[in-house]
């Protein structure tokens, strides 16, 4: 089974280049808001094994906020980061990325501190510059980018062909337009037209991996529960005290 991997590379802004950065990274869109998957610095739509991928200049706008807490804020300088998700390993889709895309990336990561200065060290530097996530999110897991775009052209030949079913006949019962999307489904793959790729089955390490999921937590938090119930008055009291002496605060924005 193919796994999905995420990705998320973080580095400072120098000092007085976040505008000029701001002004290079719209060029990467159609119009505001909507991303070119083409653009000339980094066209993320050529690559067969991304999900997903964004750029984002990271401040910390709330960072005063804290004060009201009697805490000094931390000076945090902005920085940019690159996040994303791939099919397989980071390792590798970060080389791909490198040489398929070097000269944008460097254009781009140029404004940051550090940034490496020949497109020999674009893939290590990102690798180190790479951030681990402890938890991630995955909606489908092993399914890849290739099926998915393979499976919205299937959708598209489907609802075409139905349609033109229903026009010329439409009195054809379900069993019968049934056969006949399978037909062309079939007629398509053997011209070339239409491209299914099977699953990749599971492996048995992740079978017992999953089983394992299944079958432990439950007993664990079976064996825990006398001690969960015993602890939870003294927690429930705990946490309301913290709600009753928790300082509230409700600071009025400017009109600014």
């Amino acid at each position: 089974m193919t796994v999905q991997s995420p990705f998320l590379i973080i580095s400072t802004i120098v000092q007085g280049q976040i505008e000029n950065l701001r002004e290079l990274l719209a060029t990467m869109t159609k119009s505001p808001g909507y991303a070119d998957p083409h653009n000339d610095l980094l066209p993320f739509g050529e690559f067969d094994r991304l999900h997903v991928a964004r750029f984002v200049i990271l401040e910390t706008k709330t960072a005063d906020d804290i004060r009201a807490h009697g805490v000094a804020p931390r000076n945090i300088p902005p920085a940019l980061a690159l996040l994303g998700d791939c099919d397989g390993k980071v390792a590798s889709f970060l080389e791909e990325l490198a040489n398929k895309t070097g000269p944008g990336l460097m254009k781009i990561f140029a404004h940051c501190e550090d940034a490496p200065s020949r497109k020999n060290q674009l893939s290590d530097w990102l690798k180190t510059k790479n951030i681990r996530p402890q938890a991630n999110y995955i909606n489908w897991v092993g399914r890849t980018v290739r099926q998915i775009k393979q499976e919205d052209a299937l959708h598209q030949r489907l609802a075409t062909t139905m349609r033109n079913l229903v026009d010329k006949d439409d009195r054809l019962d379900a069993n019968q337009v049934r056969q006949k999307l399978m037909t062309q489904v079939e007629w398509d793959k053997h011209d070339g037209r239409l491209s299914l790729t099977p699953s990749v089955p599971i492996s048995v390490f992740r079978k017992i991996s999953k089983l394992a999921d299944m079958v432990l937590l439950p007993i664990v938090l079976l064996i825990s529960s006398p001690l969960l119930l015993l602890g939870a008055p003294f927690y429930l009291l705990r946490l309301r005290q913290l709600e009753r002496s928790d300082p509230e605060i409700t600071l009025r924005p400017t009109s600014e």
